[in-house]
């Protein structure tokens, strides 16, 4: 098959909230930029999965109005996605605010930021070989849609979710035995509600009644609503799925049916037992099932829980984590571990820096992390944040 070869500064993997900031960085540096991704849209799982909220983007107060945990590309994103979604900032419990967004300004906001910067953007593009010489990365082979590229590049950023230009490339990774539980989001429109407080406990009691009646598995009973999703006649709604994610072979195929199983057998109890949903429908179903954890990089540094828990400060910190240790085990239950408030931890630049390469870098839920910190550092404003370092410790390397 004949294959093209294009040459470029910095190729990115990955454009989800990391890929996306990563890719901005260094074009603004003045430098071309490949940015490639496997859908046909950005964001990641913040679109594809349909998130809803931003979060990290905030330091945890009980004593001040929100207020943004770090300067530059974060707040400028967040800025740019509030005003095109039309959104305000909202409070949670235990001092934690998120910031709501419609999924398709969100990829809006992406692909205003890409075009400014100048970024060569390829979607439909599946990363499928790497090519290594000494200590760097040479090129990374893609199908383009329909056609075989070769990128050669001076610098390599892997923000792909699942450190796929890592493995390629020989990297050292790490995986774990079991990873946190996954989630679908769907959207109901025509229901007859006005609180989504009201909404949520409401919906709660009637499945655990149903559980306890024999009516619902236990492992179907974790649905709540997507924070400031309630508009109108309209809700997103989230399910745990009901399964656990390790090392097997084809994991993400047994998840994604799953999810689009649950969502029918959960509609159909809401509708059938719950007035609030009697004339309601399914209007939308997230595109992925929200897989939150997977294989990672192994950086120069690893982040530990402890030093996410003691807001430990860094020489050559790059990012400021301010979510809790959020982690959702199988049973579909969250265990959210909280540090000090108005205090944020920081990730070095060595989470973000290959151990066997030179030239290649990563970013987002990559990042070099322990299960338990990566539970925290993975959310959107984080990501971000990691995402612009790992730009900008890129051009650095292309003008060495």
């Amino acid at each position: 098959m004949k294959i093209s070869e294009l040459k470029t500064d910095v190729v990115v993997v990955g454009a989800g909230s990391a890929g996306i900031a990563a890719a901005v960085a260094a074009a603004r540096e003045g430098l071309s930029v490949a940015l490639l991704e496997k859908n046909s849209f950005p964001g990641g799982r913040a679109t594809a999965s349909a998130v809803g909220t931003v979060c990290g983007l905030y330091l945890r107060s009980f004593k001040q109005k929100a207020k943004f945990v770090s300067e530059g590309f974060m707040k400028e994103f967040a800025e740019r996605l509030q005003k095109r979604s039309s959104t305000m900032t909202q409070s949670g419990a235990n001092g934690l605010y998120y910031l709501p967004y419609n999924p398709f300004d969100f990829k809006t906001v992406c692909d205003e930021l890409l075009a400014e910067a100048g970024v060569q953007t390829y979607y439909h593009s599946t990363v499928f070989n790497a090519e290594t010489k000494a200590e760097k990365i040479i090129s990374a082979e893609a199908f383009v849609y329909d056609r075989k590229i070769k990128f050669r590049a001076d610098a390599f950023i892997d923000c792909s979710g699942e450190a796929s230009l890592c493995y390629l490339a020989g990297d050292n990774t790490v995986e774990e035995n079991e990873y946190q539980a996954s989630a679908q989001v769907f959207t109901v429109e025509n229901i007859e509600t006005s609180s989504p407080e009201s909404l949520g406990l409401h919906i709660a009691r009637e499945l655990k009644r149903a559980v306890d009646n024999g009516n619902i598995h236990a492992s179907l009973q974790w649905v709540s609503v997507v924070p400031g999703s309630l508009h109108e006649k309209s809700v997103m709604l989230k399910i745990g799925i009901p399964l656990s994610i390790g090392n097997t072979n084809n994991k993400a195929t047994a998840v994604e049916l799953t999810g689009r199983k649950s969502v029918n057998t959960i509609f159909d109890f809401l509708k059938n037992n719950m007035e609030t949903f009697r004339n309601s429908h399914i209007s939308f179903v997230a595109a992925e099932a929200g897989i939150r954890t997977g294989r990672r990089a192994k950086g120069k540094y690893t982040l530990t829980e402890t030093d996410v828990m003691d807001c430990r400060k860094f020489d050559d910190g790059i990012a400021n984590g301010a979510w809790p240790v959020e982690f959702w085990g199988n049973d579909n239950k969250v265990k959210m571990d909280y540090f000090a408030e108005d205090d944020f931890y920081q990730i070095p630049a060595r989470c973000l820096m290959s151990e066997k390469f030179d030239n290649l870098f990563f970013a987002g839920k990559n990042s070099s992390a322990t299960e338990k910190a990566i539970a925290s550092a993975r959310v959107i404003g984080t990501c971000l944040q990691t995402g612009w370092a790992a730009g900008k410790l890129a051009a650095d390397n292309c003008e060495l």
